[in-house]
């Protein structure tokens, strides 16, 4: 940042900040999609009552000087989390026979919402720590998603990393055909 010509550089507590509200915005998004969706019965893509509480509460507004990279780091996997688990969703629906009620624009930010998951994953996964969390997290969404805990769930990391990629592309397929159905109903 420069201010009268001279760099500045910012604060400890503001580069925290800054870097919390990076790692909470994916979340955060994802919590208001499925929240405004839900709200104006679009077709049920993601459930925010299956989203989880304790993921969201990772995302909570803070102020500068109460963020700690504890803070930072439980942001970033919640976000990861909630996003893959919206992913997870939308690649697993099954719709109520006669719905068609459906908004172009939220079904686009839908979409744009998990290709920015998919994104933050591979950003992510050039880090050997952070590609560990990845693991770490589709491990224990994948394992919530089929009631049993993480530890008990029999796969490896090859296995973890083709369900996350399977479920996104899946996702991300079936978001695109529905844009694309409701385009062509909308005459766009």
């Amino acid at each position: 940042m420069l201010e009268n010509n001279e760099v500045v550089h910012p604060s400890e507590d503001q580069r925290k900040k800054e870097a919390y509200d990076r790692a909470t915005h994916l979340g955060r998004v994802t919590v208001n999609l499925a929240k405004d969706r839900a709200t104006k019965r679009f077709m049920p893509f993601v459930d925010p009552q299956r989203l989880s509480g304790e993921d969201i509460s990772h995302l909570g507004k803070k102020e500068k000087g109460e963020v700690s990279e504890e803070d930072i780091q439980a942001a970033l996997e919640s976000s990861f989390a909630l996003v893959f688990e919206s992913a997870a969703q939308i690649a697993e629906v099954r719709f109520p026979p006669g719905q068609v009620r459906e908004d172009l624009e939220s079904l686009v930010a839908l979409g744009n919402n998990v290709k920015a998951g998919v994104k933050l994953a591979r950003e992510l996964g050039d880090d050997t720590k952070q590609r560990e969390v990845i693991l770490r997290e589709t491990r224990r969404v994948l394992a919530k998603r089929k009631n049993v805990p993480p530890e008990s769930l029999q796969i490896t990391d090859e296995e973890l990393q083709k369900s996350f990629e399977e479920i996104y592309w899946k996702a991300i397929n079936r978001i695109g055909r529905s844009i694309d159905s409701l385009r062509g109903y909308l005459g766009r």
